[in-house]
């Protein structure tokens, strides 16, 4: 985004953008820090001035992916463990205001996420007891369905609803399965549509619906780029994992 997308689309003279400060500083998302999306020049004429705004919830990811570890070296209290934090998630995301400023905003909206994350450990911990039931996860939709017209929707969606998505999910046809087998897109996707969109808004000016043109041009666009970060980063990575896991195993 900063050295590609940022001298592609800014406004400024190449030198002066690779010296403003807020370029460097931009660099600060690629290892989490709370700074902005935007780069010096890059979409000012445009409604929204972000380079990257699906950078925004990374940090939180983080925060999650750090917990599992903690929770599996509690050995015996992990189940415990996950419960309280899952159920503390789901005070704190009530009683932090969401337009709550600092360290607050920070911890409610990392609450607010982990009532779904939680909601996935707690069905992996508690697979030996939770049946995965086809009618229990219809009736989990139906309820998230029913809960959107009151204000207890998300508490809803992260209980009931994130079994009905797990449900699904483990007795997808073998159709989907065969998707899945040769790749997940899904986080390229979602990291680099962003910059692709924001990109093609100019282009998308001129259809009598620009949001849907907009979506049009860039579905294809992100694929691609989802397919690249599959091949090339996040599928050796998990290789990389495998290779380092086997070998720790192989120690005496």
């Amino acid at each position: 985004c900063a050295f590609v997308v940022g001298p592609a689309f800014t406004l400024l003279p190449l030198r002066e953008y690779l010296l403003h400060g807020e370029t460097w500083t931009f660099l600060g998302n690629a290892v989490f820090l709370p700074v902005g999306y935007e780069l010096p020049g890059v979409f000012k004429n445009q409604p929204d001035h972000a380079v990257n705004g699906s950078l925004w919830s990374l940090k939180f990811e983080l925060a999650c992916y750090v917990f599992v570890p903690l929770a599996l070296a509690m050995r015996r209290w992990q189940k415990p463990a996950v419960i309280a934090a899952w159920l503390a998630s789901f005070g704190l995301a009530r009683a932090i205001p969401a337009d709550a400023g600092g360290l607050a905003f920070y911890i409610g909206t990392l609450a607010q996420l982990f009532r779904f994350f939680g909601a996935g450990m707690l069905l992996y911990l508690l697979a030996d007891r939770v049946p995965l039931r086809q009618g229990g996860a219809w009736a989990g939709l139906a309820a998230v369905i029913l809960a959107g017209f009151t204000p207890l929707f998300m508490e809803v969606t992260a209980t009931a609803g994130a079994y009905a998505l797990v449900v699904f999910a483990h007795h997808c046809g073998s159709g989907f399965r065969r998707i899945a087998a040769r790749g997940d897109i899904s986080y390229g996707v979602y990291v680099y549509a962003f910059p692709i969109q924001q990109a093609l808004v100019p282009a998308s000016l001129g259809f009598a619906l620009p949001w849907l043109a907009n979506a049009t041009l860039a579905l294809p666009l992100a694929a691609l780029a989802g397919l690249c970060s599959w091949r090339l980063i996040e599928r050796p990575a998990l290789h990389y994992r495998r290779l380092t896991t086997a070998a720790a195993r192989m120690q005496p």
